[in-house]
């Protein structure tokens, strides 16, 4: 059944006005914004600490370090030679209404010689999982969203370290276009245990491999959505 246009256009000019309406409110709130970060930045890392300290467990944001709050620095220049590496990957999940049950993956990665005028290097890995293995967890339920980001997440960091291995004894930069911490393991640990914990081993296992080939990795999250930050600058100013 397709899409009925005529109705959803409507809607669309509607969901336009909505979403210029929340862009201004948003730009009214940046001089309160900058106020609170400016207070926070004036405040030292021990006394920021102790007002996190003092929210306990209600607090849900950023943590202080011993880096300043609203420090800026200069990028360092390239090394030589250096190579970064980044990956990515997508994923079909299970459809118990299809006409076949599986879910695919698919992991994309390209490498940059930095400086060298050589055209950057790609990669794409796809796979499909149809096997009743892959399908069913060791408990013999059907394998959830959650299950197939895992091994998606697993795939990723295996992609960046075949890069590394790759240009290994060249300074090597890996980038992730996700958070490095694998946030599936905290979500189904209790239901999957043994699976969770196969998939995680296996993430785990990956980085130690591009440790050991000497390169450095780093997780990159763009539009996240989260108020961590934000939580920071307010907590500082109760």
């Amino acid at each position: 059944m397709g899409l009925n246009l005529p109705q959803i256009l409507g809607q669309l000019e509607k969901m336009g006005a909505a979403l210029a309406e929340q862009q201004a409110a948003l730009r009214r709130l940046l001089p309160a914004a900058r106020k609170a970060f400016e207070h926070a930045g004036g405040l030292t890392t021990e006394e920021l600490e102790v007002q996190v300290t003092r929210a306990g467990d209600r607090y849900r944001g950023a943590r202080p370090t011993a880096e300043p709050l609203l420090a800026s620095f200069e990028p360092p220049p390239a090394e030589a030679g250096l190579v970064v590496a980044g990956a990515d990957g997508s994923q079909i999940y299970p459809d118990r209404h299809a006409a076949a049950l599986y879910f695919a993956l698919q992991v994309g990665g390209l490498a940059m010689e930095i400086g060298s005028g050589l055209a950057p290097q790609v990669r794409t890995q796809s796979q499909l999982f149809y096997q009743d293995e892959d399908l069913h967890d060791q408990q013999g339920h059907p394998v959830g969203n959650a299950m197939v980001n895992g091994r998606r997440d697993a795939e990723e960091m295996k992609a960046l370290a075949d890069w590394a291995e790759s240009y290994a004894g060249r300074p090597f930069v890996a980038l992730l276009d996700n958070g490095l911490l694998l946030w599936f393991a905290l979500q189904v640990r209790e239901q999957n245990q043994k699976d969770v914990d196969r998939i995680l081993q296996a993430y785990l296992g990956e980085l130690d491999r591009l440790q050991c080939s000497g390169g450095c990795v780093a997780g990159f999250i763009d539009r996240p959505r989260s108020a961590d930050v934000l939580a920071l600058a307010h907590l500082a100013t109760l």
